[in-house]
């Protein structure tokens, strides 16, 4: 942000009476034991603090401001790191509503209905950002309709100096129901040295039937990454079976993966896929299938707790495998079909009052290290408070 946009940013500010302020304060430790896993064994500890206020500017619309402070320990070593950011603006924008309309422009973060925000990566410190703009329209109350299109922004350590790239745009538009998702996504980078052009179309589907409720999720993805043609798809199936105050069921998943210009390629951690396998950001979609288990239980009106366990498998005998924080997991096994790892997720959620709550995640990795007898465990802890006023 330059100068002169901060300066118009803070009349703006002194003009409006303030609504609304909420903060989300974060701390998550991650511990990695495996040369595979990371070039090093490495203890990393993160922490993030947002800022968030609603301006009102009339009846219909309103300013969103949202400030961060972000720390990742790793960068005191003095490389680039995309969990760190001193203090900085991470978030303003015009929001204008009607009855059956609403539309957003500015710096914003992007999601796609429920499912996780656009980003580089799982569980990031600092999110992926937007110039652009968001239009939402709701049909008979039933039928949602959103299109977004903006311009990737550098995220850099210093104050306001944040700039959107020209080089890197997204369009995508979804239409959404209780029970259905239907979703398309068009990302190009034309820098020399990427040169990459990619398209995603999914659908979510929910259905409940009595007790038992169950999501299927499809997605595909075409692409051009420098002159090589690349295509990846991916499928999953999760259940849960209603009983007193519990739920359980079973998860599955197939995903292809490989190399640019291979018969199969990889999904860009860019785009709003499933699944995610934890808060804590254990493995993106990539040449990864998976068996597994979910289970739910509310303890009380305001405490719920859930575990999630899995056992990960690779899908073709080459290709790329995205693991937690900055590394690249390639498994010493290259057999299709070999086991890669068993991934654990606890998650509890408290609400102390209805703008008061607190989350806190653990998830644990034990990877399949048949080559040699190194420690092959990885460890998240992950909480966050929430209080706004």
């Amino acid at each position: 942000m330059t100068r002169y946009g901060l300066s118009l940013l803070l009349l703006l500010l002194s003009s409006c009476v303030l609504a609304e302020v909420a903060v989300e304060g974060r701390i998550k430790f991650q511990h990695i034991e495996n040369n595979e896993l990371s070039d090093t064994n490495l203890s990393t500890n993160f922490a993030r603090l947002l800022l968030k206020a609603d301006l009102p500017l009339s009846n219909n619309s309103l300013f969103y401001l949202e400030t961060i402070a972000a720390y990742d320990s790793s960068f005191a070593q003095g490389k680039y790191s995309f969990e760190h950011n001193e203090f900085d603006l991470h978030q303003g924008y015009l929001s204008v509503t009607s009855p059956n309309h609403a539309i957003k422009l500015g710096r914003q973060v992007w999601s796609v209905a429920d499912q996780r925000l656009l980003g580089k990566r799982e569980g990031t410190n600092v999110r992926r950002r937007f110039d652009g703009v968001m239009y939402q329209n709701n049909v008979l109350n039933q039928l949602q309709i959103n299109a977004y299109h903006g311009y990737a922004v550098a995220s850099k350590t210093g104050v306001f100096d944040d700039k959107y790239l020209s080089s890197e745009r997204i369009t995508g538009v979804y239409f959404s129901t209780a029970e259905l998702l239907l979703h398309s996504m068009w990302y190009r980078d034309t820098t020399a040295e990427n040169n990459e052009s990619r398209h995603t179309i999914e659908a979510q589907y929910r259905k409940k039937l009595g007790r038992f409720s169950s999501t299927f999720h499809v997605a595909h993805q075409t692409g051009i990454v420098k002159s090589e043609h690349t295509k990846a798809w991916f499928a999953q199936f999760s259940g849960l079976y209603s009983f007193a105050n519990l739920k359980f069921g079973p998860t599955l998943s197939y995903a292809t993966g490989g190399e640019a210009g291979h018969e199969d390629g990889y999904f860009r951690s860019l785009y709003a896929k499933a699944p995610y396998y934890s808060e804590a950001g254990i493995f993106s979609t990539t040449n990864i299938k998976h068996i597994g288990a979910k289970l739910q239980a509310q303890l009380t009106d305001k405490f719920d707790i859930s575990l999630d366990m899995r056992r990960l498998f690779r899908v073709n005998e080459q290709g790329d495998i995205f693991g937690p924080g900055r590394s690249l997991f390639i498994a010493n096994e290259q057999l299709k079909g070999a086991k890669i790892a068993d991934t654990y997720s606890l998650t509890t959620q408290y609400l102390y009052t209805k703008k008061i709550s607190f989350e806190l995640i653990t998830s644990y990795i034990n990877m399949s290290n048949r080559a040699n007898l190194e420690k092959d465990q990885s460890f998240f802890v992950e909480a966050m408070l929430h209080f706004a006023y």
